[in-house]
């Protein structure tokens, strides 16, 4: 099998090795994130992974592959959807809830605050790998593009 290195297909893998590589940055900061705190953890993450969506988003836009459904609701969804987990990250009220939940020996309080104190991580670990899963497409897709039939020449002219 021949693997293009130069072309729409390297770009696609080009990208699809930036969404893994962003998945192993996030599952560092993930393990450090007791340490460093979710939101500061996510907010970290979240300055390569805007640059590499950014761009993922305008070279698929451009390229109009029918499997990526790109449009501007989406965008504006997943941007409203980066920005609410960065501010659930920063206020902190996942671990205010654990707090409270341990305090008060509430353990559904409890569980909840973790699971709300670990929304903002999970949210990245779905976008990576979404835009992982684009790449792979778009990369496939055009790969195995069908190949355009050569428009005959008028002879004589």
């Amino acid at each position: 099998m021949m693997v293009r290195r130069t072309g729409p297909a390297g770009v696609a893998a080009g990208f699809a090795m930036l969404w893994a590589l962003l998945l192993v940055v996030l599952a560092a900061l993930w393990i450090r994130s007791p340490f460093l705190g979710a939101g500061t953890a996510f907010a970290v993450w979240s300055v390569p992974a805007a640059l590499g969506s950014l761009a993922s988003w305008t070279w698929l836009r451009r390229r109009a592959i029918e499997q990526i459904p790109l449009s501007r609701g989406l965008f504006a969804t997943v941007v409203a959807l980066w920005v609410g987990a960065l501010l659930l990250g920063f206020t902190g009220i996942g671990d205010q809830w654990a707090l409270d939940g341990l305090i008060m020996r509430r353990e559904l309080l409890r569980i909840s605050g973790r699971a709300v104190g670990w929304l903002p991580m999970a949210f990245g670990l779905v976008l990576a790998v979404a835009g992982l899963a684009a790449s792979l497409e778009a990369r496939y897709r055009i790969v195995n593009a069908p190949e355009k039939p050569a428009t005959p020449r008028a002879e004589g002219k």
